[in-house]
């Protein structure tokens, strides 16, 4: 009799092993970047109204000077101000904006307005870390590229087919995409290098509506540097996302009412802008309350299977085995 429950539990366990291959999706690694792609990994904390000079104030006290000695030798920051000012693409049915995407002419000025570097964006969201690490591809504009352009003519002649070939997969054409709206931030920033290499940046990012909504909204922005990250071992990624953890925690244990939010900034000025705007992309960036988007960014989907599945598959893994045996019996 034990000779057999074995016999069982040894073809219920081969069944249930090739039930999980047959039916638990491949993990895609999130690590892994194409070709000519960097890894954007960052946290998005929404500072709620009237907060952002007490958190401005309180970011300079503490990782200014502070926090950079305690972390250890090697370690500096320093601070910075500048002006960003962005168009937004896409196509009339708001795809980029419904899988999470992001096309952008971006330029920079620094305090005086002056102009000091401008380039053109695709980001894609990855969508097996809950919006905390994206794909960024990073374009040169032409020459003297004004923001009153369509993207096409902002383009190098030699990279207009390049996007086109990154928007195919997402069901877009670069000859089919139209400016959707501007935004302009305030970005103050502070910059941790190690070893005179850049590390992170802690952004307090104060954006709004460049054709006069009044929509605006401010986020925090806890980034690892995207160069050295893509470009990082297993492990040198794991010790820096311990770093970029820690910063988290800090802000959240000073300032509990900031909010995880993980969307993209073309998102949630899609959703402000919301009622203003018609068809798929209002319906696109309206459909869930901005409460509900954040949550479903926040958690971190995982392509395992719960708990439940492996018991369940065990238990029937086993009874199969057991009326296999039982079949061979009768025969």
């Amino acid at each position: 009799m034990l000779q057999k429950v074995r016999r069982a539990l040894l073809v219920g366990v081969g069944l249930w092993v090739l039930m999980a291959v047959r039916l638990v999706p491949p993990v895609v690694p999130s690590g892994s970047a194409p070709a000519g792609a960097r890894l954007e990994t960052e946290y998005k904390l929404a500072v709620p109204a009237g907060h952002d000079n007490a958190v401005w104030h309180w970011l300079r006290a503490t990782y200014a000077t502070a926090k950079p000695r305690a972390l250890g030798t090697g370690w500096a920051s320093a601070m910075g101000e500048e002006t960003f000012r962005d168009r937004y693409f896409d196509v009339p049915a708001g795809t980029l904006l419904k899988v999470g995407a992001g096309l952008r002419h971006r330029q920079r000025f620094d305090t005086t307005g002056h102009l000091t570097k401008q380039l053109v964006q695709l980001k894609i969201t990855t969508a097996e870390t809950g919006g905390m690490l994206r794909e960024e591809r990073k374009f040169k504009p032409l020459e003297g590229a004004t923001a009153d352009m369509a993207l096409a003519e902002v383009l190098r002649p030699e990279d207009r087919p390049r996007l086109d070939t990154l928007l195919a997969p997402l069901g877009v054409a670069l000859a089919e995409v139209q400016p959707a709206f501007g935004l302009n931030q305030r970005r103050r920033r502070l910059y941790l290098r190690q070893n005179d290499e850049d590390f992170s940046t802690i952004t307090l990012d104060s954006s709004y509506h460049a054709e006069g909504s009044g929509a605006t909204f401010t986020e925090i922005e806890i980034e690892l540097n995207e160069k050295r990250y893509t470009g990082a071992s297993e492990t040198e990624r794991a010790r820096m996302r311990v770093v970029l953890d820690g910063i988290k925690a800090d802000l959240l244990l000073q300032f509990p009412d900031l909010q995880q939010d993980q969307r993209p900034k073309y998102a949630k000025m899609a959703a402000l802008l919301a009622p203003k705007t018609t068809g798929a992309a209002r319906d696109s960036a309206g459909a869930r309350s901005p409460q509900q988007q954040t949550q479903t960014h926040t958690e971190t989907p995982t392509s395992a299977p719960r708990p439940w599945f492996w018991v369940l598959g065990g238990l029937v893994g086993v009874g199969l085995g057991y009326w296999v045996l039982r079949a061979q019996r009768k025969v």
